[in-house]
């Protein structure tokens, strides 16, 4: 009708509903207050539980890896202090080389025993089995074979000779030794007198064997002025480490005071990826790196699950991307202007290595059958 008043309808809100409300309000605020007091609490109730266990275990971890090093320190002091070590009386001494191959099988972390001198003296025994089959296979020796032995004795004016002995320190066979071989210049005697507080040395290839490895090395404290030493190949070393299990996913390395990596269960590969590494040990901010530039990738993974939130994945790859070319001046102490080639090749290797993986998934996973 024309002139008609239309009325509004006021929305009015009862006292009963009211009273409902503030009364559910408050409950869920109490509630959700309770829940966060109880959430922190759990939390750090959890947080000293899973420190002390990481404690604990790690105290065990090293303590195990101090034991494995305790043994060959104890056997190198031991060594030392013998009379035909200190006055360097290593020529045709049956009873050192007794001695030093008991050493050897009492400690099967090592490769090898030796002693170098001022004057260029040199005694070493090698476990020969105890490198890769092609050490063996080049010394072109007899089966029976256990130790090769070698003496270069500048004191005593004898010609240097190799020798090969059984188990039981027969002689298998005898040849010439290393005439051009002069202990002073190696890395592990050079390196003694200049830090004689550091016991293990870093990675580096011996001239035996031709494969990485470390060394413990201490200066003589009587007698003659020399080193006396023994080499853990570089895979025995990532074994030992691989076997300090810190629960279901931690594990064990060895850094120095120069925040340099010496042992590492993985350490073949962290020396092959570390750029314009030459002959520096890998930094404890590799490990660092690694862990943050992917941990954006890893946790934008989840949106994948969603085929429409791919996308903030994606994103969250490409920041990772940014933090590995941020973190690089910073934690490896690369020049800056050089840290986005290194950024490019890693993302270059991931994604060839993504590609190799995805092709190798492939040939495995069968494919389906038709009717």
């Amino acid at each position: 009708m024309t002139g008609e008043k239309t009325s509004k309808r006021v929305f009015r809100i009862g006292y009963q509903t009211s009273i409902i409300t503030v009364f559910v309000g408050v409950v869920l605020l109490v509630g959700l207050t309770l829940v966060y007091l109880s959430f922190e609490r759990v939390t750090a109730i959890t947080r000293t539980a899973a420190s002390g266990f990481i404690e604990k275990v790690a105290q065990l971890g090293a303590d195990h890896i101090d034991e494995q090093f305790k043994n060959v320190r104890d056997n190198l002091d031991i060594l030392s202090g013998l009379p035909p070590i200190q006055e360097a009386d290593i020529a045709d001494n049956t009873r050192l080389y007794s001695l030093m191959a008991a050493m050897l099988r009492n400690n099967p972390q090592l490769f090898n025993l030796y002693v170098g001198y001022e004057d260029g003296s040199f005694i070493e025994m090698d476990v020969i089995d105890r490198a890769q089959p092609s050490f063996r296979k080049g010394l072109n020796v007899d089966e029976d074979a256990a130790f090769r032995l070698v003496v270069i004795s500048r004191t005593a004016g004898a010609a240097p000779v190799t020798q090969y002995l059984s188990e039981n320190l027969i002689q298998v066979a005898e040849v010439a030794g290393p005439a051009s071989y002069d202990p002073r210049q190696r890395p592990w005697y050079v390196e003694a007198f200049k830090n004689d507080k550091t016991l293990l040395t870093g990675p580096y290839v011996f001239y035996a064997t031709g494969e990485p490895g470390y060394t413990l090395r201490t200066p003589l404290r009587e007698g003659r002025r020399g080193v006396i030493a023994g080499d853990l190949l570089l895979n025995r070393f990532e074994d030992m480490l691989a076997e300090q299990k810190l629960g279901q996913s931690g594990l064990a390395f060895l850094f120095n005071d120069a925040g340099r990596i010496v042992g590492h269960p993985e350490m073949n590969r962290l020396m092959a990826e570390i750029p314009e590494r030459q002959d520096d040990l890998p930094q404890i901010g590799a490990l660092k790196l690694s862990a943050y530039a992917s941990t954006a990738a890893f946790v934008g993974g989840i949106f994948s699950l969603l085929p429409s939130l791919s996308v903030l994945g994606a994103l969250a790859a490409l920041y990772g991307v940014y933090l590995l070319y941020t973190g690089l001046p910073v934690l490896m102490k690369c020049p800056p202007d050089k840290a986005i080639a290194y950024t490019a090749v890693v993302v270059v290797c991931a994604i060839v290595g993504g590609f190799i993986i995805a092709w190798v998934l492939a040939l495995l996973t069968p494919s389906p059958v038709r009717l």
